[in-house]
């Protein structure tokens, strides 16, 4: 028999957004005890066992709330009287009217699939973003490298002196490494050391599993249907919106995107992006050479909106750490500061609520629910009592 941590489990393989769960506390008479679990899913049905009728109506609704704003919650299921149970500060109290008189508290944790980064290009910058961006806890979709095309942008060789509001890409100098493109002699993206942990590349095992991140709490899986790494060739429909995703656009589904190319496909990789429905669209390009990819693909002024070149906050990088640093930097405040969200059909709606006209507990509608004609509540006592009385 399957336990509750089995589902945990394949719940984040198959990136699918839910709560967990945990009973901490119970005081009787409750049917709950400490160490009971649950998972809530994001249409409200419950597998699993967290209390009574009436504190499950409770859970329900607290849970999808998690889901939305991906903070973890207490919740405090408490009677009308209640002198005895402990304060615990910041924890969301509500009251149950239901009639065992028991209480119990809630640990629910929303685990959220891990936001998708789109990474294109086969450079030590490319090698690097997709570094620390797994180390973020990122999950990362590689795109596939585009079919030569000889109409394409050719290779800037002189990819120097970006300007003060990105990160500096120098060439051969005395006053900085050479940042080549790839080749076996390329810039070496260090591995562990002495003075900090180790940031691990990308591996044939797939993407990496994590536990909660500053992104909210989540749990990074890769799934069997999830984003693959198609490359640009593989365009959707143009005129695409952020947030909108274009059928068949590779990368659906990325929050955002960096094109490292350094010349090498970069505007096919551009345009997928942003059919794809991607916010945040990374080049990696000197001002100039950054003008002549866009003034060759023809793009809105929303499209435009959405590309930010040359990447990255201006700290002065120059190693291809140091700029990765720099563009995911500039990513995270995209996240945290500006709002940038993942493609709609990623955003979890807010679920319908009625009021239970016996004890006036909010009920969410959904699988479960105890209804009678137009009136949804909390349980059937409540339910029973109101129909004896109809």
């Amino acid at each position: 028999m399957a336990t509750i941590t089995d589902r945990v489990a394949a719940l984040t393989l198959q990136r699918r957004p839910f709560v967990h769960a945990t009973v901490v506390r119970a005081q009787e008479p409750t049917s709950a005890r400490p160490g009971d679990a649950a998972v809530i899913l994001e249409d409200g049905s419950i597998e699993g066992f967290v209390g009574g009728q009436c504190a499950t109506s409770t859970v329900r609704a607290a849970a999808l709330d998690t889901l939305r704003d991906g903070r973890t919650l207490l919740l405090r299921v408490l009677p009308e009287s209640s002198a005895e149970f402990p304060e615990a500060p910041g924890a969301l109290v509500v009251v149950n009217p239901c009639h065992s008189g028991g209480a119990i508290e809630i640990f629910l944790r929303p685990v959220l699939p891990a936001p998708i980064l789109l990474v294109a290009g086969d450079t030590p910058i490319a090698r690097a973003v997709t570094s620390l961006a797994t180390f973020l806890e990122w999950e990362v979709t590689p795109a596939s490298p585009p079919a030569p095309d000889s109409s394409s942008t050719a290779p800037d060789p002189h990819v120097a002196g970006l300007p003060a509001s990105g990160p500096h890409i120098a060439g051969p100098s005395s006053s900085g490494p050479h940042i080549a493109g790839p080749s076996s002699s390329g810039p070496h993206i260090a591995g562990p050391s002495s003075s900090g942990p180790h940031i691990a590349g990308p591996s044939s095992s797939g993407p990496h599993v994590a536990g909660p991140s500053p992104y909210g709490p989540h749990v990074a899986g890769p799934s069997p249907s999830g984003p693959h790494g198609a490359g640009p060739s593989a365009l959707g429909s143009e005129g695409v919106g952020p947030g909108e995703v274009g059928p068949g656009a590779a990368g659906a589904g990325a929050i955002a995107a960096v094109v490292a190319g350094l010349g090498d496909g970069d505007g096919e990789a551009v345009r997928a992006a942003l059919d794809a429905g991607v916010g945040f669209v990374a080049l990696v390009a000197s001002r100039r050479r950054g003008a002549v990819v866009l003034d060759g693909l023809g793009l809105t002024g929303a499209e435009l909106a959405r590309i930010h070149t040359p990447a990255g906050l201006d700290i002065g990088a120059r190693t291809p750490q140091e700029i990765a640093l720099s563009i995911m930097g500039e990513v995270v405040r995209a996240v945290r500061a500006d709002g940038l969200a993942a493609p709609a059909a990623a955003v979890l709606p807010g679920p319908r609520t009625e009021v239970d006209p016996v004890c006036g507990m909010t009920v969410v509608v959904g699988p479960g629910a105890v209804v009678a004609g137009d009136h949804y509540f909390c349980g059937t006592g409540c339910r029973d009592a109101f129909l004896a009385r109809a």
